[in-house]
């Protein structure tokens, strides 16, 4: 027993010394049992600890009972005198909040200490920055009030990768995520993510802190309350949008075409602001963030092709929280003939046809850990270099993170490169060139895979990739 625990059971003594409940003559009031003093006075949701009761004029025993209300289990009571209880209480994380009674019987005897403890949660939540809305993101601060359990700072990663703080993470549940921005002992950071179709409803806040083998959970009941809101729909061309106050989010939708299709997403805005951090999210039609299809910014639009029909959302946010500006989105889209890569095109001689421009060459593939590579080849007739048209060359996904990331472009017999980029130039790592022809004829599309970079070859699974050719003015 600590010294303060020590005083409240002396005082308590000292206040009931006498055991019994008249006067010493007989004659005198009869003394009322009762409660005087309850520490500690407050409990955390989720949390295990001793709560030391003082009471005057009391004949307390072990067998005496405490009763500390529902979601409030009283595992252990030990009489330390007549006048003087230790509770072991374990709260519920989902006993209610407040304040509440504590209710002592002894035999016949009950004593009421009304509104003398309180339960509350370990978690101290700030204002969310941002709309905690569907299809949303957000930023949010959270202090723990639970100072003999601090948050689990641990941190992993640096250096080239970004740094992780593996020990604490929100349980995630009710269509709400978040990632763990940073970490103190007594306060975090949160970036929330909530899916586009999560019901609009109050959600608890779970944290849970420590290793897996220890965990301490942190809650927070009805803490995140998501708010309903409906997709704009994004139309053919530009649609525009004004970010009003800082890590706010708009949400789009749209379908795309059923017909083989190429889509184009651009994003550009009018901030100048040296921290603003403009981002599109794209999702599918499940509207979950664990699905995301890509994340796009101003340096590139996105080209990708579906002809599912199934609609798609997409999320706008500055994550440096800059305020006050406009921004655009422009969707395109381009029909296109279909094609597939003939097998054996890996010399400029052998190169495949791309007859019919716009063309979309689907699902084609280089194979990993040898020298291949494939060439098409485009006829550009006498009008359309006439017309001062560019051939325009995207290499794109066929499926998330595959991408080619060399691509050259020649003209006739000549072998001295139009236009060799160096490396990804964004579309998920894929390239995109255009550039002006010298003359009308035949030009060739030669693609390879990057030989290395700073962090090595590529991935094994990035030898498939789709390629966009047309030619434009």
């Amino acid at each position: 027993m600590n010294a303060r625990f020590a005083f409240v059971f002396a005082l308590a003594a000292a206040c009931g010394s006498s055991n019994n409940n008249t006067s010493p003559d007989g004659g005198g009031p009869t003394i009322t049992p009762s409660v005087s003093i309850a520490e500690p006075s407050v409990a955390f949701l989720g949390r295990t600890l001793d709560v030391h009761l003082a009471g005057y004029g009391t004949m307390w025993t072990d067998a005496t009972t405490v009763d500390f209300g529902a979601g409030v289990t009283v595992m252990k009571v030990t009489a330390a005198s007549d006048t003087g209880l230790t509770a072991t209480i374990n709260v519920a994380n989902t006993a209610a909040e407040g304040p509440r009674d504590i209710t002592v019987k002894d035999g016949n005897t009950t004593e009421t200490y009304k509104a003398s403890f309180t339960v509350r949660s370990p978690l101290t939540l700030g204002m969310i920055q941002g709309t905690f809305a569907q299809g949303s993101l957000s930023v949010l601060h959270v202090d723990d009030a639970d100072h003999d359990n601090p948050f689990d700072s641990t941190q992993a990663g640096g250096g080239f990768s970004a740094v992780t703080y593996p020990n604490l993470n929100v349980q995630q549940g009710g269509g709400i995520g978040a990632n763990t921005s940073s970490v103190s002992p007594f306060g975090a950071d949160f970036l929330m993510f909530v899916d586009v179709l999560a019901p609009a409803q109050k959600n608890d806040l779970t944290i849970l802190s420590g290793p897996l083998s220890s965990t301490t959970s942190f809650v927070a009941p009805g803490a995140l309350n998501v708010q309903a809101r409906m997709p704009i729909d994004l139309a053919m061309g530009d649609t525009t949008g004004m970010v009003t106050t800082p890590y706010d989010s708009t949400l789009y939708s749209f379908a795309p075409d059923t017909a083989l299709t190429v889509h184009e997403l651009a994003l550009s805005t009018t901030s100048t602001d040296q921290n603003a951090s403009p981002l599109v999210a794209l999702l599918p039609k499940s509207g979950k963030w664990s699905d995301l299809t890509t994340t796009m910014d101003t340096t590139a639009p996105y080209i990708f092709s579906t002809k599912s029909g199934d609609p798609m959302y997409l999320v706008y946010w500055d994550g440096g929280g800059v305020a006050n500006y406009s921004f655009k989105i422009s969707r395109k889209s381009t029909a296109v003939t279909g094609a597939m890569e003939a097998e054996d095109n890996g010399t400029q001689a052998k190169a495949n046809t791309l007859a019919t421009l716009p063309v979309l060459v689907q699902n084609a593939d280089l194979k990993m850990g040898t020298a291949d590579q494939d060439w098409y080849k485009v006829v550009v007739s006498a009008s359309d270099f006439a017309a001062n048209k560019h051939i325009h060359v995207t290499t794109f996904g066929a499926s998330p993170e595959q991408a080619v990331d060399v691509l050259q472009l020649t003209g006739g017999t000549n072998t001295t490169s139009i236009n060799t980029p160096t490396g990804p130039l964004d579309n998920d790592a894929g390239v995109d060139i255009v550039d002006t022809l010298p003359a009308a004829g035949t030009y060739y599309i030669q693609i390879a895979l990057s030989q290395g970079g700073l962090f090595g070859p590529p991935d094994p699974a990035t030898s498939a990739y789709n390629l966009f050719v047309r030619l434009e003015p």
